[in-house]
């Protein structure tokens, strides 16, 4: 199955205030009451079904305090950097602190008691599996890993996909220029995109002044990170989740249907534009670019 769309205008994004509902532990069950009216033959038994009943409720409510905060991460959970310097984040649901690699992340609280967090690493050269921990008031714990593949004969290559074939492991890109700040005006203003008066008032400037396109394998596996806004209080908006490219092939067929098949709506829709990590020839982590 091959899937092409055709880009067209970006759409606006819209935000939204979201929360999440944390969850509350049930009550542990009450000891039943023993009682009997020969006391001398049945005072051992009463005394073994209480300490069995009690051992039930210490057991049960052992479990409850061991299920920790719902975390999530956004994004793919291996991440491919030439550069070694990633950004990691998500959300819990309640409050709660969070460590990213054993270091506290930066946080802050939400509507509903949802919990955002992120964290930005240096990492060097190699493989390494960092540890997210959430921690909540109650001293309950969750747990995620990010591995982080640092590698400095990786490309980044920014481009508009314009096709997608699950069959074959492949995408058709077209390969263009991402500027930001000062670059995107001086770009924007050289290619006559300025406004009248030559000045240039976004952040950002794409030229695509070559309409090659190119077919790239995909390896095996590779995530494809869309930007995705939670509705009803569900999740955060603006985050990233992660697809594979079946799936990614189905949404850029119906992007529509990304909220009854996925849980969220997808912001990007096809049209905007994606950062591809290429390593030898072949795209390895596929990332969608926010723009505003």
């Amino acid at each position: 199955m091959t899937t092409t769309f055709r880009r067209s205008a970006l759409p606006t994004l819209i935000l939204l205030l979201v929360a999440a509902c944390s969850s509350t532990p049930g009550d542990s069950p009450t000891p039943t009451d023993v009682t009997t009216t020969e006391p001398t033959t049945t005072a051992v038994p009463t005394t073994t079904t209480s300490v069995a009943t009690t051992s039930t409720e210490a057991s049960t409510t052992t479990l409850a305090a061991a299920a920790g905060p719902v975390l999530r991460l956004a994004g793919s959970s291996v991440v491919h950097t030439p550069t070694g310097e990633v950004h990691v984040e998500g959300w819990v649901e309640g409050p709660a602190s969070v460590t990213v690699g054993g270091v506290d992340a930066e946080t802050y609280d939400n509507p509903g008691a949802r919990t955002d967090f992120w964290a930005d690493l240096t990492m060097d050269v190699g493989t390494v599996d960092v540890e997210v921990v959430a921690t909540a008031p109650d001293g309950s714990t969750s747990s995620r890993t990010v591995r982080i593949v640092t590698d400095p004969s990786f490309v980044r290559q920014f481009a508009f996909i314009t096709a997608v074939d699950p069959e074959t492991s492949t995408v058709v890109a077209d390969y263009a220029e991402w500027y930001t700040g000062d670059e995107a005006a001086a770009a924007a203003i050289e290619d006559g995109e300025g406004s009248g008066d030559g000045t240039y008032d976004l952040d950002f400037y794409i030229r695509n002044q070559n309409d090659r396109l190119r077919t790239l394998d995909v390896a095996t596996g590779t995530e494809v990170a869309l930007i995705a806004c939670y509705p009803n209080d569900d999740g955060p908006c603006v985050t990233t989740e992660s697809v594979g490219l079946v799936t990614f092939a189905d949404l850029l067929d119906q992007p529509g249907t990304a909220l009854d098949t996925e849980g969220w709506n997808w912001y990007g829709t096809g049209e905007a534009p994606f950062w591809l990590t290429i390593s030898e020839g072949v795209v390895i982590q596929i990332d969608e670019q926010y723009l505003p």
